[in-house]
């Protein structure tokens, strides 16, 4: 017969053992998120609240020749540059345009993000590759990027505002052939039909309700 005790000891160890994986941002995703831009608000497990502004993280964007560059032009591909403070795990997100690297986050209705999952190791920097369709309407593209050194620290939030360049070549006409498909919606929050708009159980959630059930059986 288990005694009070040791079932105490026993779901501490557990909730040990799954509150780290709060630290993981493609977690945040699957329980969290709304949208294919939303970022943390609030601390989540054992994370400290997000600080807007950190001056340990920094986001920079260069062009196709390598220029580093404060405006874009629609139709080009751009290299995203992500520094950290230290060694960390991100999520990057545009208003606007894909990410190459969104295709290994297993989330097609979201091209316009990047989250570190229980693959990725924590790095001091990374670059990512982000291809901006050429659209005239819009004016100005917002990058935003959280990142976090471990399970315990804090959610720094970096946002960056690229205004478009007035001296960009025009956008090609559209195709008048009639046969051509509509291309789908470019709206990167639309998640309609997506698994992760429902969020799943936290794990740590369910080992305290297992811990309670066997406390109120002694």
């Amino acid at each position: 017969m288990l005694t009070q005790s040791t079932i105490l000891l026993v779901c501490a160890g557990v909730l040990l053992l799954v509150g780290p994986a709060q630290a993981f941002p493609m977690y945040f995703r699957d329980r969290h998120d709304a949208s294919c831009t939303q970022h943390p608000t609030v601390g989540y497990g054992a994370h400290g609240a997000p600080i807007e502004g950190s001056a340990n993280n920094s986001l920079s964007l260069r062009d196709p020749k390598g220029n580093a560059v404060t405006e874009y032009c629609g139709g080009e591909t751009y290299t995203v540059e992500a520094e950290f403070g230290e060694e960390s795990r991100s999520y990057l997100s545009s208003s606007y345009g894909t990410f190459a690297e969104a295709e290994r986050n297993a989330d097609s209705d979201c091209p316009n993000r990047v989250l570190d999952g229980p693959n990725d190791a924590p790095v001091a920097s990374k670059n990512f590759t982000l291809s901006i369709p050429c659209d005239e309407n819009k004016e100005n593209i917002t990058i935003r990027m959280t990142a976090a050194s471990g399970a315990t620290a804090p959610y720094l939030l970096t946002t960056s505002t690229i205004p478009r360049n007035s001296s960009c070549s025009s956008c090609p006409p559209p195709s008048s052939d009639p046969n051509t498909s509509p291309p789908p919606s470019s709206d990167p929050n639309n998640k309609s039909g997506n698994a992760a708009d429902f969020p799943r159980v936290s794990l740590a959630v369910v080992a305290v309700v297992s811990c309670m059930a066997l406390l109120a059986g002694l």
